[in-house]
């Protein structure tokens, strides 16, 4: 379980480029912010249904800095993580599911392509434009994986003259954060934006038995987006996306019997003299294990978006998108300084692709859109627990022969690969009856097919 805490900002803004509005005026705002999570642009007071838009201004340091920081922000969320990966939930409905190819009822996605990995989706923060929350049902546009509601994160895109901006952001828990990026006109149609967020932070807490940090922080991220824009009715983009991260985060941490619990103590402290946290004496974010907390995440992303304006009503988009990551996760489930089988080796690698057509039709008083979308994904995941001195509970006697040797040297094995190919068709319509009153109708088709292949092992019972 990994506890998040908020940095007290003590310096901000190390210089400038180039000058720059980030913010609009309050009393401005509704007539200013377009929400496209809708696969339309529409302004945020004509969007039927509930909705939240984060601003670039509340997106900066001293403000919203890390996806999990969204729900102090917008209703009805909640946002954490378990394991390393995202645990998103829209008016308590959400992500239930661990295991390998999980995925939750919140669609998450980065310049309208789907981010379908959830520990994926705890790392494009930075350089953002805004960031859309649709509450409730989305399932005409985004279809199952969108029951309880989208987000959707849009980067900010090149501008047209050579500027840029610098931050530097440091506090407590030795913070020392860098964001930065840089507009680059390549002639008269195109034009480039280079995007980069480095981040160190120390521990919020320390692993008593080795005296090392836990949920610290050492993390990488860069963007290079290319816009072309020759006034014509064709416009496009491509961004393209690496991070990585290395460090003791997402440390499993003990918080010791509930008052009143039944709840048995952790079985290392009954069977191998293991000691809790709570047992040793530490902070609320402190833990007490043999085993550090390890952390190596990196991931790639390629969005292409390509604009046809076909007439004053009519256009087409197209959105690509090519996708992988790659991740390890070790925690210590026994939370004690015992070495029993707590020792939870993740592996997780995802290799996907998405397409995705959309029509937009406006008059009026009626707008229609109607997309197809395609999407693949190659999975890899395994769930590794060494079986180390696992006979001094199942079998004690025989510890220290070569029975109780073979019986230690096992492994809790849950591996295998999941392929998932999916397609769908939509299509919704609205027609205003006035400027107060309108009827929404929409309807879609989803095909998915998902094939498992895959191992459970126990070595202690076979």
């Amino acid at each position: 379980m990994y506890i998040h805490k908020a940095n007290k900002v003590v310096g901000v803004g190390l210089c400038a480029l180039a000058a720059s509005i980030s913010a609009i005026a309050q009393e401005n705002a509704l007539e200013e912010v377009v929400v496209t999570a809708t696969k339309q642009s529409v302004t945020l007071q004509d969007l039927a249904g509930a909705a939240n838009v984060l601003g670039s201004d509340a997106l900066q340091p001293g403000g919203i800095q890390e996806v999990r920081d969204m729900q102090v922000a917008i209703p009805n969320l909640s946002l954490g993580d378990q394991f390393g990966f995202a645990r998103v939930f829209m008016r308590g409905i959400g992500m239930t599911s661990i295991d390998i190819g999980g995925e939750g009822a919140v669609a998450f996605l980065q310049d309208g392509a789907i981010v379908p990995r959830p520990a994926a989706q705890l790392m494009g923060m930075f350089d953002l434009d805004q960031v859309e929350v649709l509450r409730g049902p989305q399932g005409t546009l985004y279809g199952r994986g969108a029951t309880a509601g989208a987000i959707n994160m849009v980067t900010s895109k090149p501008g047209d003259e050579l500027g840029g901006y610098l931050n530097f952001t440091a506090g407590n828990y030795g913070l020392a954060k860098f964001q930065g990026a840089v507009d680059v006109p390549l002639g008269d149609a195109f034009a480039m934006r280079l995007a980069t967020s480095l981040e160190q932070r120390d521990g919020y807490g320390t692993n008593i038995y080795s005296g090392d940090d836990v949920n610290n922080r050492d993390a990488q991220a860069v963007r290079a987006t290319f816009a072309y824009d020759n006034g014509g009715p064709f416009t496009g983009m491509l961004s393209l996306q690496y991070y990585e991260e290395d460090d003791n985060n997402y440390a499993f941490n003990y918080f010791g019997q509930s008052q009143g619990s039944a709840a048995p103590v952790p079985l290392a402290v009954i069977f191998m003299g293991g000691q809790t946290i709570d047992m040793v004496g530490g902070g609320f974010y402190d833990i007490n294990s043999d085993q550090e907390a390890l952390n190596d995440r990196e991931g790639q992303l390629a969005n292409l978006t390509l604009n046809w304006e076909l007439s004053d009503s009519l256009s087409l988009r197209s959105i690509t998108s090519v996708q992988s990551m790659d991740r390890f996760l070790r925690d210590d489930l026994d939370s004690t300084d015992a070495n029993l089988f707590g020792q939870n080796n993740y592996t997780e690698e995802s290799d996907s692709f998405g397409q995705e057509f959309i029509l937009n039709y406006s008059t009026d008083r009626l707008d229609v859109i109607a997309g197809v979308m395609y999407f693949d994904e190659e999975l890899y995941g395994e769930v590794k627990v060494p079986l180390t001195n696992i006979c001094t509970l199942l079998a004690p006697e025989l510890c220290g022969t070569p029975i109780g040797d073979a019986i230690n040297g096992g492994n809790y094995l849950q591996d295998g690969d999941v392929d998932i190919e999916a397609w769908g068709a939509y299509a919704e319509a609205t027609f205003r009856l006035s400027d107060q009153l309108a009827i929404i109708g929409g309807l879609r088709y989803n095909y998915e097919e998902r094939a498992g292949t895959g191992s459970f092992i126990f070595d202690a019972i076979q």
